[in-house]
């Protein structure tokens, strides 16, 4: 599964996780984007894509027929045409994507 944390205002995403806690944790957190773990976009499932929490079932399947209809999908502009994907989302999960 593809991961990692790409800034650190994505720790505020986790369950529990307060305003006082994150500025306390914060001078401590470091982000290393080297060991990001990628989804290859042009590989990948729509199990393995959904399985990534920045996209939900009816994205990944949208990626997928995208990708089975026009062939390999060559960078994130290409993503920003299928309608099912909301701009927010395609914001969050482009630093997750390998286009190889």
């Amino acid at each position: 599964m593809a991961g990692g944390y790409t800034n650190l205002e994505q720790l505020k995403e986790l369950y529990g996780m307060t305003d006082a806690n994150f500025e306390k944790i914060r001078p401590y957190c470091r982000i290393n984007n080297a060991l990001i773990q990628k989804i290859s976009i042009n590989s990948a499932s729509v199990d393995k894509l959904n399985a990534h929490p920045y996209l939900n079932f009816y994205e990944s399947k949208a990626i997928y027929e995208y990708r089975r209809r026009k062939g390999k999908i060559k960078n994130i502009s290409e993503l920003e045409t299928i309608t099912e994907l909301k701009p927010e989302s395609l914001q969050k999960i482009k630093a997750y994507l390998s286009f190889e």
